[in-house]
């Protein structure tokens, strides 16, 4: 896109249909989509910004690829409008960032003509779409209305498989499912709703008062929580969520383990409001 002139301020507004691709959580209003436009063409990102905060969208705009992964690391985006060629982080690039990064974040490519095969490689690398430069501002709120959409349709499906999960666990709760079998599946359902690379179980032993047993692990094994201080802690009524180097208080012998571990998130199992149990998560 070489041209210059905004054409915002001169489009007929239909009304307030942005709003109808927010986000929107019970009992709250529906959001505006958040969005990132990523160019080394300061023009461009002028242009998108203002065509799509008048279309009704929250905007913040990047000057190239490892600004923007500033801009995701910091704060949350629904969506990625990135150009495909920028000098260092380039567009397919910034895609394979992103995806490490494991955000839920659509992306559309902008490019040249002459990059339409790299554009549709980035389709397969995970791109929702591309853009052709030029391009008309109507043209390119239209392609992330319809990114915006699909993002919906498969949050809502995540939604709905994680609301049968809880169905079918509670199910198997009040069934005479062997006690085992039962926590397998809890640690299983912990697993696949949170992605965490593991997921341990441990109760009290009921023949030793103040002694935890593993009773249940899925994914790797070879690490452990410090029992005790997460049980004073559970006792004082908070949970566990750590990140990065603050992971390492929580488990114990960390420089032993066999991978790097980089958040932790545990939780106390209580009966009577007394914790009997602690599930761990490890990613």
């Amino acid at each position: 896109m070489r041209h210059k002139e905004r054409t915002a301020g001169r489009r007929a507004s239909p009304g307030p249909a942005p709003a109808e691709r927010g986000i929107e959580s019970p009992g709250q209003e529906t959001q505006p989509a958040r969005i990132l436009v990523v160019d080394d063409e300061p023009v461009i990102c002028d242009i998108l910004r203002d065509f799509l905060e008048f279309e009704g969208f929250f905007v913040r705009t990047a000057g190239n690829g490892a600004a923007a992964l500033d801009e995701i690391r910091k704060d949350r985006f629904d969506l990625v409008l990135t150009d495909l060629k920028m000098p260092e982080v380039d567009g397919i690039e910034l895609l394979h960032r992103i995806h490490d990064l494991e955000r839920d974040i659509m992306a559309v490519i902008m490019t040249g003509f002459g990059t339409v095969e790299t554009a549709i490689e980035a389709m397969k690398k995970g791109a929702f779409d591309y853009i052709l430069k030029p391009f008309k501002p109507e043209e390119v709120a239209r392609v992330l209305r319809r990114a915006l959409d699909q993002q919906a349709l498969q949050r809502e499906n995540v939604a709905l498989r994680e609301t049968l999960g809880f169905y079918e666990l509670s199910e198997a709760l009040a069934s005479s499912m062997p006690l085992n079998d039962q926590l397998n599946m809890i640690v299983e359902m912990v697993r696949d709703n949170f992605g965490a690379d593991c997921v341990s179980l441990i109760v009290e032993d009921p023949k030793k008062p103040g002694t935890y047993v593993p009773r249940a692990l899925c994914g790797r094994d070879g690490m452990s929580p410090r029992v005790t201080k997460l049980v004073e802690t559970f006792l004082a009524d908070k949970n566990v969520l750590a990140h990065g180097d603050s992971v390492h208080e929580w488990i114990e012998n960390p420089a032993h383990a066999e991978y790097d571990v980089q958040s932790y998130m545990a939780a106390p199992l209580k009966i009577r409001g007394a914790p009997f149990g602690i599930i761990s998560a490890f990613s």
